[in-house]
């Protein structure tokens, strides 16, 4: 349920629903330096955090630090899309709101259940999202930022 491409992704060995680490190959990258980096921050913040399943408020404030970073990525990548005309920005700022819908639905129950599906279903919507939707910004690449 959590991850509909599991096939296509690349995943380490691992500890809980999904396998950690989460490894970054190039299939990640779309070519906008910025959005790369922050595509590369992220997969390394979802391997750190999940280090910390089962400890319990050090792993609830990574989470939270994890679903932060999230939005500011989001804010940028939706920046850049607007200043480029990007036609796709209107369904690409409708999936991400769609998953801080979902993942703050989810949040606000706070079980070490509910938190570990959190981590799982983001990093696994992340990486889908990476390596589908936002390919789409290749052509974008190289435009001035």
């Amino acid at each position: 349920m959590l991850i509909s491409m599991i096939g296509r992704l690349h995943w380490g060995d691992g500890v809980t629903g999904l396998a950690w680490p989460v490894v970054w190959t190039p299939a990640f990258e779309v070519g906008i330096p910025i959005i790369d980096e922050q595509h590369r921050r992220l997969v390394g913040i979802a391997n750190a955090v999940s280090q910390l399943t089962g400890q319990g408020v050090a792993f609830e404030r990574a989470l939270e630090d994890m679903m932060a970073y999230t939005q500011y990525h989001f804010a940028l990548e939706e920046r850049l899309m607007r200043a480029a005309s990007y036609p796709g920005l209107e369904a690409h700022r409708r999936e991400h709101e769609a998953l801080a819908d979902h993942v703050g639905g989810l949040w606000r129950r706070r079980t070490v259940l509910v938190q570990t599906e959190v981590l799982e279903l983001l990093t696994a919507w992340l990486v889908n999202h990476i390596l589908t939707c936002d390919q789409g910004l290749r052509s974008l690449a190289g435009r001035p930022q």
